[in-house]
């Protein structure tokens, strides 16, 4: 730049030279103007090598290239709000997302003329929009400038189970297309027989790869589980021929099936029209955000209602209730599930039936999560003890193989030297939360691929003589430990449980005789001292713990009521040192 040359200098905003210019009133004049500018601050040379290579073309309102020195815009204006908001049909919302659909319902379409000038809606057609119907009315319709208009759109449950509706709005001066998504839901309204059993079956899915040794490559496939239900309903006369109507136009589709055995009631009655559900506890039970509740009275008095927020004492609904309710009216969570393809019934008599259902949910659940409180070294403590009433089964089973030589003596080549321990176990709780605890515990084990520690609950050991204080010797009755045992994998740790509920996890360092010292006795050297005197009659029972997993297909609860439920599980004793 030549001394002495005078030139209109302006700020530079980041890459932009803000350009000095007189705008119209109009804000559409402005966007169509022959926009010039007053003057820039540029080196002679930048300004040239601009120009020569092109870099400052582009549409209106963009810049496609940037030269590396500060050079002008060119005949450009800096992008404003009016370029995106302004000149253009607006719809809102931009997609009709009606998610779970349970209810007929209406909904609002507005659309908002941002131009400023007058607009024609010529015709709107739909596509795919069975069940659907936007109150157009009749077309074409003229749009004022800055005009905006609301359309309702009536959703009925009669139609597709999946909604992928989309119309098409031609304008005068362009068209365009809107999209209507969503899922039909039919509440599967009917309870189970008190009188039968409802099954709930969790199923994890996984591989498990056995070594010689016994060492196993586990490996998770899911992690959350599918769940299913099994019960039997009763239905007669009226109830009978909905559910009827009900397997012949829709047990090929998504049902909301209640949670049976997770409900609450509603503390105080319920208004028409209010968002808020009061009810008396929420805790433990599987109400979850985004999902669905039903509001039961009986098979004919339900309402299905979708939860925005879940509080200790009140659900918060996305939508209002469309009836009233009293106090003491059952609230339930409710899954997304399929019904199975056969379904068979019995009666004996025409208006009366027998039905046996199955429902298995369409995607892995997200059950609650409680933390599990009991750990040692690093892997859970199953706390919760085999129900006895109903005896317990096992089997020794050793990775060897036997070869009959019938003529010979028999080969027999054991693999990895140590014996697996299995067991069958029944759980009985009676304690919801226990229950959702032990599915949290499940959770975190993905079913059968991960490890855990479980106490044989048999009286392993018999104390011989007291532990003394801060002393990690103890002294046992004689019972083969030392012959037996020689390689202590999965027995290796132990539980003492006093009769005063106390309970020490101990690592077994060495098992030795007792040396006279404690006659027939063997002595154990523990891990860790035991912090206080123990004599024999303060110990309930001295078990092995042994690093395990669940060997299930899946895992089966059989409800008999909301707060009592029994499992049945096979239990298999791990000696890989995993």
């Amino acid at each position: 730049m030549a001394i002495g040359s005078l030139v209109a200098a302006i700020p530079l905003s980041s890459n932009h030279a803000l350009i000095g210019q007189f705008y119209s009133d109009s804000l559409e004049m402005q966007d169509n103007a022959d926009i010039k500018p007053v003057g820039v601050l540029v080196r002679d040379s930048s300004l040239t090598q601009a120009l020569n290579a092109g870099t400052l073309r582009g549409r209106r309102g963009y810049q496609t290239s940037f030269d590396p020195n500060p050079t002008s815009l060119g005949n450009k204006r800096v992008r404003s709000f009016y370029d995106i908001f302004y000149e253009r049909i607006h719809y809102d919302p931009a997609v009709m997302r009606l998610g779970q659909l349970l209810n007929a319902q209406t909904r609002e379409l507005l659309v908002w003329n941002a131009y400023f000038s007058q607009r024609t809606l010529v015709s709107v057609v739909g596509t795919d929009d069975y069940g659907l119907s936007l109150g157009i009315g009749s077309v074409p319709q003229v749009y004022q400038p800055l005009q905006q208009k609301i359309y309702p759109l009536s959703v009925s449950v009669d139609g597709p189970p999946t909604i992928n509706a989309s119309y098409l709005f031609t304008w005068d001066n362009q068209v365009n297309t809107y999209q209507v998504t969503g899922e039909r839901l039919v509440v599967f309204a009917f309870p189970p027989d008190p009188s039968k059993d409802f099954i709930e079956r969790l199923k994890w899915y996984g591989t498990i790869n056995p070594a010689y040794s016994g060492k196993e490559q586990r490996m998770s496939l899911s992690e959350r589980p599918k769940v299913s239900y099994n019960y039997r309903v009763q239905v007669m006369d009226n109830e009978l021929q909905r559910f009827d109507a009900i397997m012949w136009g829709w047990q090929n589709r998504a049902f909301a099936v209640p949670v049976w055995n997770s409900y609450t009631y509603t503390s105080q009655a319920i208004g028409q029209g209010t968002t808020t559900l009061f009810v008396e506890d929420t805790a433990n039970r599987e109400f979850a955000v985004d999902s669905v509740a039903v509001i039961f009275a009986g098979p004919e008095m339900y309402e299905a209602v979708e939860i925005q927020e879940v509080q200790a004492d009140r659900l918060l609904l996305k939508k209002p209730v469309q009836s009233s309710w009293t106090r003491k009216v059952a609230v339930l969570p409710a899954r997304t599930m399929r019904m199975a393809k056969d379904i068979s019934y019995t009666g004996p008599v025409a208006n009366f039936r027998e039905v046996d259902m199955s429902f298995t949910a369409e995607a892995g659940e997200e059950l609650l999560s409680i933390p599990w409180t009991t750990t040692y070294k690093g892997l859970p403590v199953m706390e919760f003890s085999p129900d006895m009433s109903g005896g317990i089964a096992g089997s020794y089973t050793r990775n060897a193989d036997w070869e009959d030589g019938e003529y010979s003596l028999p080969l027999i080549y054991d693999h990895s030297g140590l014996g697996t321990p299995k067991q069958t176990w029944q759980f009985a709780w009676a304690n919801y939360r226990e229950i959702q605890q032990f599915k949290s515990l499940l959770c975190t084990l993905y079913g059968t691929t991960r490890p855990f520690w479980i106490s044989t609950w048999a009286p392993d050991l018999t104390l011989a003589a007291p532990i003394e204080l801060n002393s990690a010797a103890m002294y046992v009755e004689e019972s083969l430990q030392v012959n037996m045992y020689f390689n202590r994998k999965g027995r290796s740790n132990l539980v003492i449980r006093l009769r005063n509920g106390t309970v020490y996890y101990r690592g077994i360092l060495s098992v030795t005789p007792g040396s006279g010292v404690v006659p027939n006795s063997e002595l154990f050297v523990l891990d860790e001292p035991i912090p206080r005197r123990i004599l024999p009659n303060e110990v309930a029972c001295i078990s092995y713990l042994t690093q395990s997993r669940f060997e299930n297909e899946a895992f089966e609860f059989i409800w008999k009521a909301q707060d009592f439920a029994t499992m049945n599980a096979m239990i298999k004793g791990l000696t890989d040192g995993i």
